[in-house]
């Protein structure tokens, strides 16, 4: 499973969460809510953005052991 909170928090040591809701078209008290654990995972289309982004910003940390919970 992906750890979306990881994702997350991995992106904002790159970009504002502003920044990065506004990029992706996700609200912006929804990422705010993964980055603190409270929504598990986003909708599918938010969820692929997230990936896209990662990917793009967090190379080196886009990887199943980075990006996957136990």
């Amino acid at each position: 499973m992906i750890d979306w909170q990881r994702v997350v928090l991995n992106i904002r040591q790159k970009r504002s969460l502003a920044t990065v809701s506004r990029d992706i078209n996700v609200g912006y008290q929804h990422l705010s809510r993964i980055s603190r654990g409270e929504v598990q995972e986003p909708k599918f289309e938010a969820g692929i953005r997230l990936l896209d982004l990662h990917y793009k910003l967090c190379r080196e940390k886009h990887t199943p052991m980075n990006i996957f919970s136990d």
